[in-house]
């Protein structure tokens, strides 16, 4: 280990600050070819993040007599409120398009600074190796628009690194920072504040193991001392819970790893499975190449320990957990990044850096372009359900589904969660809008709303199954509504599956058609 760090300060002293310098260059360059979408649409074509604008937009007029009474807000100690606090505090100060465009930079930037910062660790300087996260920026977590998921990767893994680095500090300052750190990771995200710990244990394992601890039973009785960092969260937890609104405890079963493999398209992720895989293999194929062929890089072994259990927990865990989706391969994209920061540029490597630079730059031009395209396809839609609504009165109660498509359709061309928009520009009662107890502090005012089953959903298909699963009647709860949008092909599934007496068609537009609800018939036979 000396003769590494010998070598590495060699090295550094042969290089000077220069290198430090175009690393930072090629650093903001590549991080401007990835923003480009974000200055060329006002609102990001992702998944979710429409329906999280509009809760912040709910957040920021709690005073609108409007949304007050068809959203309430119930302040608690639960995970996942990194985007929310955000929102609370600069969407004071900004638009809540730059704030939620801000954010997004932030959270890239957290993610590549956390790279840095560990990989300092194992290198003793700054290297290139970290541009090669530049790729995984674009994972399935920003494509999906979870937000607080990607500022809180970028947390931990800072986090992680300042573990590292604090090593020799004294015991108790130690413990009394890492404390504060878990309760903000906890604060942002429930998986980042879990990936730290999983870090910081197969980290100090893997200390004890390289040290040949002599006595086992002191360094257990360390490791347990340093735990005491996340012991606020079961308290927070704990104080969270609301009785009133609890969910149901949902877990997806195991699967086998010939098929969690699969979930490597997650990694990168442009919307289509298959080109997704097909990056990930390339990419994988060349990094491995520059490491074992060209020698390009020398892998570190410091991290070993935090990435194998990473890797098990991707094999092991279920893939839900709650109302929590897409929880397995979350763990696989940490360990992704960690095993990056592990790389150090050797001194053919370093001669080659603008070459590496250029290539990944090329990727990242590449997906940019490709995000700019379904961007593009995503602000044509919104447009389209913008117009389609414009009539209808500020305050609706507006059913908005697709109809006739599958996800991966949708997440191509970012139309998940148009119906949002309806709180942006009517302040409406949308019933996808994320309510969940224990995730978020949005709450729906009217009971019916409240108790619907599993009421995010944005695909007809999915609510029509939902709503048997739990004996509920769909129609029924459609006379609740003002209007109902629908999304997708026109092909009469509509009507074959909501009541037809009870919704008139008002107006199409570029596949969205409009229905407005009519109580009346129902009046009627009830009457009778």
């Amino acid at each position: 280990m000396s003769a590494e760090v010998m070598e590495t300060r060699r090295s550094r002293s042969s290089i000077g600050g220069g290198f430090g310098i175009e690393i930072a260059a090629s650093m903001a360059v590549l991080l401007a070819i990835a923003f480009v979408p974000l200055l060329l649409f006002p609102y990001p074509g992702l998944q979710d993040y429409p329906n999280h604008l509009a809760r912040a937009f709910i957040l920021l007029n709690q005073d609108d007599p409007v949304l007050a009474k068809l959203y309430g807000v119930q302040w608690t100690t639960i995970p996942n409120l990194g985007w929310d606090l955000w929102a609370v505090a600069v969407g004071r100060l900004l638009p809540l398009e730059w704030t939620g465009k801000l954010y997004l930079a932030l959270s890239s930037a957290a993610i590549m600074a956390g790279c840095f910062a560990l990989n300092r660790a194992v290198a003793l300087r700054w290297t290139i190796a970290p541009l090669l996260a530049v790729p995984f920026l674009f994972n399935a977590g920003f494509a999906r628009g979870f937000l607080n998921f990607e500022l809180g990767a970028g947390c931990a893994l800072l986090a992680a690194a300042w573990w590292v680095w604090s090593g020799k500090m004294h015991w108790l300052p130690r413990l009394l920072l890492a404390t504060i750190c878990c309760t903000t990771l906890y604060t942002i995200h429930l998986y980042a504040w879990a990936f730290y710990g999983l870090f910081v244990l197969g980290y100090e394992l893997q200390q004890m193991v390289e040290r040949r601890e002599p006595r086992p039973a002191l360094f257990l009785a360390r490791l347990v001392r340093d735990g005491l960092q996340a012991a606020p969260v079961p308290f927070m937890l704990f104080f969270s819970h609301d009785s009133s609104s609890a969910q149901e405890a949902t877990v997806r079963a195991f699967q086998f790893p010939f098929v969690r493999i699969f979930h490597v398209q997650h990694l990168i992720d442009l919307g289509h499975p298959v080109v997704n895989c097909i990056l990930v293999v390339i990419f994988a194929l060349i990094v491995g190449a520059a490491v074992a062929r060209l020698r390009w890089f020398e892998v570190r072994r410091n991290y070993a320990f935090p990435i194998a259990l990473s890797v098990a927990l991707f094999f092991l865990l279920p893939d839900q957990i709650g109302e929590t989706f897409y929880v397995a391969w979350r763990v696989l994209l940490l360990a992704v990044l960690v095993a990056i920061a592990s790389l150090v540029p050797t001194k053919e490597g370093e001669a080659r850096s603008r070459q590496i630079a250029i290539g990944i730059a090329m990727l990242t031009i590449a997906i940019s372009a490709a995000n700019t395209w379904s961007w593009r396809n995503a602000e044509r839609g919104r447009e389209a359900f913008i117009e389609l609504t414009r009539d209808i009165p500020d305050g609706s109660a507006v059913f908005v589904v697709h109809s006739g498509m599958r996800p991966p359709q949708l997440r191509a061309i970012g139309l998940y969660h148009v119906g949002a928009f309806a709180v942006l520009t009517k302040r409406a009662l949308v019933q996808s809008m994320f309510a969940l107890p224990g995730q978020q502090q949005l709450r729906f005012r009217d009971q019916w709303m409240a108790t619907a089953p599993r009421s995010s959903f944005t695909f007809l298909a999915d609510a029509k199954r939902e709503f048997r699963k739990y004996d509920a009647d769909l129609a029924s709860h459609l006379l609740h509504f003002d209007y109902v949008v629908i999304h997708g092909p026109d092909n009469g599934d509509d009507l074959l599956s909501l009541s037809q007496r009870h919704l008139a068609l008002i107006r199409k537009s570029e596949g969205f058609r409009l229905y407005r609800v009519d109580r009346k018939p129902l009046t009627a036979e009830t009457t009778r």
